[in-house]
């Protein structure tokens, strides 16, 4: 694990944000995901072990993905600026997981 944060860029018209704790989140915008290009992003959540999260941009609140979600579908569309930067502020805390919502998103609700 890094003691930085660092960016990676991605071929897929993004950039992933890999910090310190380990977790990290995939920042995509392009007309082949699910956003408005220039105005939203979609992004994709990891923790420390690659299990990947969503985001609800109602409750603010990350959640854990049940373990039968495809590493494909845990991404969240449409997310504007300040959701993102809400995203990052509290996935980059060295206590990641206490903040973190319990509830499951089921594959069925998305």
């Amino acid at each position: 694990m890094s003691n930085n944060t660092t960016f990676v860029g991605a071929l897929s018209n993004g950039f992933r944000l890999l910090f310190a704790n380990g977790w990290s989140i995939s920042i995509q915008q392009s007309q082949y995901h699910h956003c408005s290009v220039g105005q939203t992003a979609e992004v994709a959540i990891f923790d420390d072990k690659n299990k990947c999260y969503s985001y609800d941009s109602s409750t603010r609140e990350i959640l854990a993905a049940d373990d039968d979600i495809a590493l494909g579908t845990c991404s969240t569309g449409n997310l504007n600026g300040d959701d993102i930067a809400l995203i990052i502020s509290i996935v980059s805390q060295r206590n990641v997981s206490s903040q973190v919502h319990n509830q499951r998103r089921s594959k069925y609700n998305q």
